[in-house]
């Protein structure tokens, strides 16, 4: 989220010296993810404050690590969102519709559903989702 030229990204994401965000949304276009092949990328993204990240598509071991993790809802969608929208634009995700509202016009756009992965981050990762669905003992204290 660093490097990219000040004059054409004005806005940034996370400001410097600051490790959280004022943006709990991102939005990506095409293969987000790729090159980032460890769990670091969508727990930095959480810790950062981050919570959904919406794109045309993922890099499968992204999007796997964002499910296994429940540190961020990987959504995708058909509209390569991040050509309308301009960092600090209020919008809206609708998980449970599946749809994104941009604040200001109105304007929505279709998600796809994220299926199975949905439950599994919204119990907090793949270990969490064990444990509450009973697949694996809760440790017991």
């Amino acid at each position: 989220m660093i490097g990219l030229p000040d004059d054409l990204y004005p806005t940034r994401y996370v400001e410097v010296d600051s490790m959280k965000t004022d943006y709990p949304i991102l939005i990506g276009g095409d293969n987000f993810g790729c090159g980032s092949s460890r769990e670091h990328a969508p727990v930095a993204l959480g810790a950062a404050g981050a919570k959904v990240c919406v794109s045309q598509s993922y890099a499968r071991i992204f999007f796997r690590n964002c499910v296994s993790t429940g540190e961020l809802y990987p959504v995708e969608t058909d509209e390569r969102l991040c050509d309308v929208l301009e960092t600090g634009e209020e919008v809206e995700v609708d998980m449970e519709r599946d749809v994104l509202t941009v604040v200001a016009s109105g304007k929505t756009y279709s998600l796809k559903a994220l299926g199975d992965a949905g439950p599994v981050i919204d119990a907090g990762g793949i270990f969490n989702y064990a444990r509450e669905s009973g697949m694996i003992k809760a440790k017991s204290g």
